[in-house]
């Protein structure tokens, strides 16, 4: 419950920069501040869901760690331990991202469309 909170605050927060005196005046006057708050909050939800379920998390045994390397630092191979194989923190950042910017540019029209 903390970590969702964390991501609500700080994906408002980060909204309302975008709106700050210090953001500068190349941002077009249509985009408004909950598409942004919600397209980050988004983001952040779908990371945290897909690390925790489909990414791939691997065992060393020599150092008795986990890991996301195939070969740990120590050199090592490291055994799966679950996720997919072909789903790496990479690959996670990429759909967390692609998922908060479709939400908060759906949103962003879907508003756009109602204003008009």
């Amino acid at each position: 419950m903390l970590g969702l909170i964390a991501s609500v605050v700080a994906a408002a927060f980060i909204a309302g920069l975008a709106f700050s005196p210090f953001a500068g005046t190349s941002r077009p006057r249509s985009i408004r501040p909950i598409p942004i708050a919600l397209g980050g909050f988004t983001g952040a939800l779908v990371d945290s869901i897909l690390g925790a379920t489909v990414q791939e998390v691997r065992f060393c045994d020599v150092c008795a760690v986990e890991t996301e390397e195939r070969v740990h630092r120590c050199g090592a191979q490291t055994r799966p331990t679950r996720g997919a194989p072909w789903c790496n923190n990479d690959t996670v950042n990429a759909l967390a991202t692609a998922a908060g910017a479709t939400t908060a540019i759906l949103l962003q029209l879907a508003t756009s469309i109602r204003r008009r």
